[in-house]
C-alpha cells in the first residue's frame, strides 16, 4: 500500500488507486475488521478524554457519536468571562502546553469558554499526555484563582511541557483532522 501512494496525482484519483480501493472495499472481512477496530479506537479515545475532563471537574457535552467533545472552561476565567479570556486561554494552551483545541467563538458559540476537543486526531498515548498537560494548566489556573490573567508571569507554567515523555515533547495537537475516514465513525 505504501508504495502505491506515488501512483496518485494531485487533481484526481488515478486509475490504479481506484482499482486497489475497489479491491480493498470488496473484501467484506477486511472492511468489517477495519470498522470494528476503528470504532474501538474512537471509543477508547473518547473514554480517555472524558475520564480526564471528569478528573478536572470540567463540564462537557457527552458525545453520543462523532469525534469531538465540547467542554466548558469558563469557570477558570476571570468573571465575567469574555471572549478575550477565551482567546488568552487558547493562547496559553498553544504557547505553553503546545495544545490546540478549537475555541467556541470560532464556531459561533455565544458563550465564552467553550472549546471543542478532537479526541481522534492523535494516538491514545499522545492523547493521554495531552490531557495531562491540559490538566496541569487547569490546575495552575485554579490555584491562581479568578484574578486578572495579566498577573501571570512567563515562568508560571514552567513545568507543563515536562508532563510528557521525550518522544512527544514537541507539539501535541487536537485539531479538526482525523486519523480514520469520517465515513467510518459510527455511533459510540
Amino acid at each position: 500500500m505504501k508504495a502505491l501512494e506515488n501512483l496518485n496525482i494531485f487533481s484526481c484519483v488515478s486509475h490504479p488507486i481506484q482499482l486497489i480501493t475497489s479491491d480493498i472495499l470488496s473484501d467484506d472481512d477486511f472492511v468489517d475488521s477495519f470498522l470494528e477496530d476503528s470504532r474501538m479506537l474512537v471509543v477508547n479515545s473518547k473514554k480517555i478524554c472524558e475520564r480526564k475532563l471528569d478528573e478536572m471537574i470540567i463540564p462537557y457535552v457527552r458525545a453520543e457519536a462523532g469525534i469531538f467533545i465540547y467542554a466548558d472552561f469558563s469557570a477558570l476565567f476571570p468573571q465575567p468571562a469574555t471572549f478575550l479570556d477565551e482567546a488568552r486561554f487558547s493562547e496559553i494552551l498553544q504557547n505553553v502546553a503546545h495544545l490546540v483545541i478549537t475555541p467556541g467563538s470560532s464556531q459561533r458559540d455565544l458563550r465564552p469558554g467553550m472549546f471543542r476537543i478532537c479526541f481522534t486526531w492523535v494516538s491514545q498515548e499522545v492523547l493521554e499526555i495531552a490531557m495531562e498537560r491540559l490538566s496541569y494548566v487547569v490546575s495552575k489556573l485554579r490555584k491562581l484563582g479568578k484574578f486578572d490573567w495579566d498577573d501571570i508571569t512567563d515562568g508560571y507554567f514552567n513545568e507543563v511541557t515536562k508532563v510528557s515523555s521525550l518522544k512527544y515533547y514537541n507539539m501535541l495537537i487536537f485539531y479538526c483532522s482525523l486519523n480514520i475516514p469520517s465515513c467510518y465513525v459510527h455511533r459510540i
